[in-house]
């Protein structure tokens, strides 16, 4: 009860405090300009997770202390949201994303939220498939001395066992 006070509490406050920084409304070359520089951000974690290059994954993640991660309810600061990853890492041969929703939402200037969906395909080194079918994933991209970071991370997604229906014979 007191994790959920606290991030219902930060997110309070950020979002209130959006407002107040950089009054007016984003042009749209103004909101292009950041998507084209998050984008590569985005597809840094994507595209590393999907290789298992965890390194290379998270280096968009602040390590900050405000960081929050949630993952299907597990709430998680910075060290705890890597070990995390480095678990699930160690178990898992590949996973290739299947992407059905992009947006972004600009609070501020410095401010973005990202929300992506769809699904994904994941092979794990002692043979076994799961498909995680819907997913869904909110990152909030924060922008601090010209440098982009993923301060906040929320995702959750379905995860269901795929089974060989092939008979085998000797």
């Amino acid at each position: 009860m007191k994790n959920l006070i606290l991030i219902l509490s930060m997110i309070s406050m950020f979002l209130f405090s959006c407002g107040t920084q950089n009054e007016g409304k984003l042009s749209d070359e103004e909101k292009e300009k950041i998507k084209s520089e998050i984008s590569p951000l985005f597809n840094q974690i994507v595209q590393n997770s999907e290789a298992g290059n965890l390194k290379k994954a998270i280096e968009p993640y602040s390590n900050k202390t405000e960081f929050v991660s949630i993952s299907n309810g597990q709430v998680s600061d910075y060290d705890k949201f890597v070990e995390g990853n480095k678990q699930y890492f160690e178990t898992m041969k590949s996973q290739k994303f299947t992407e059905t929703l992009m947006n972004y939402t600009f609070v501020s200037r410095e401010t973005v939220i990202v929300t992506w969906g769809g699904s994904a395909t994941i092979k794990l080194k002692d043979g076994k498939q799961l498909k995680v079918d819907p997913f869904a994933a909110s990152l909030v991209f924060n922008r601090t001395n010209g440098i982009w970071k993923v301060i906040y991370n929320h995702e959750s997604g379905v995860f269901t066992p795929i089974i060989n229906d092939s008979i085998k014979t000797d």
